[in-house]
């Protein structure tokens, strides 16, 4: 986990610039060749599930809400869950059980209320909707765990722009770092080290995002 390299309040991966707050470029994305280009950072023997939210998980995770006292929801192991399938196995057109979070969000066109911690090495992806209009987020916000950790998330963009940050941009959606289209970058000054991904359209057919603690 990279902790170093500050750009912006985003910790930049080399190679990549990272700028804050203009509205997301457009980018014409050809999905012809590769249908998931978020599986292209997966082994192919890695495991993933699906949640609710269309959200595909690998590794431990728990999803809680945004209360200090608050319980875990649901944890999910995708070493040890029998839902699981591998990224081959996805690729190669398997059906994969949607897993049902309790009272899990409907809706993208809000801000999350819902927190998923990610263990070590754990990530998770999912696809934007090309027929909303206006702002639309990640389902969950993402926190690295153990918490308290100063380890850092990395997002990751296909195919378009996206603003990423913590409650305090999110809140303010234009005020949100942009990571270009094939991009990556670390969240550095998202509150509490939580933070989440948002876009506004138009934006491309195909787009997706990934979140890792890696």
């Amino acid at each position: 986990m990279k902790n170093f390299l500050k750009t912006f309040g985003i910790l930049s991966i080399p190679i990549i610039g990272v700028v804050a707050a203009s509205k997301p470029a457009i980018i014409k994305a050809d999905t012809t060749s590769d249908v998931y280009p978020a599986f292209k950072e997966y082994q192919k023997t890695d495991k993933l599930l699906k949640i609710s939210g269309n959200v595909y998980v690998h590794g431990k995770v728990t999803i809680t809400t945004f209360s200090p006292k608050s319980k875990g929801m649901i944890s999910l192991d995708t070493d040890t869950d029998p839902r699981a399938k591998t990224v081959q196995e996805i690729l190669n057109g398997e059906l994969i059980e949607m897993v049902d979070v309790p009272n899990s969000p409907l809706s993208t066109l809000s801000v999350p209320s819902r927190i998923m911690n990610l263990g070590e090495k754990a990530s998770a992806a999912g696809d934007w909707n090309p027929h909303i209009s206006g702002f639309q987020y990640t389902p969950y916000a993402y926190q690295p765990v153990p918490l308290g950790t100063k380890d850092l998330l990395r997002w990751y963009s296909w195919f378009d722009s996206m603003y990423v940050g913590g409650s305090e941009r999110w809140n303010n959606p234009t005020s949100g770092h942009v990571i270009p289209n094939d991009g990556k970058a670390y969240v550095s000054d998202a509150t509490g080290n939580i933070s989440a991904a948002w876009t506004q359209t138009p934006f491309a057919e195909g787009a997706m995002w990934k979140v890792a603690n890696d």
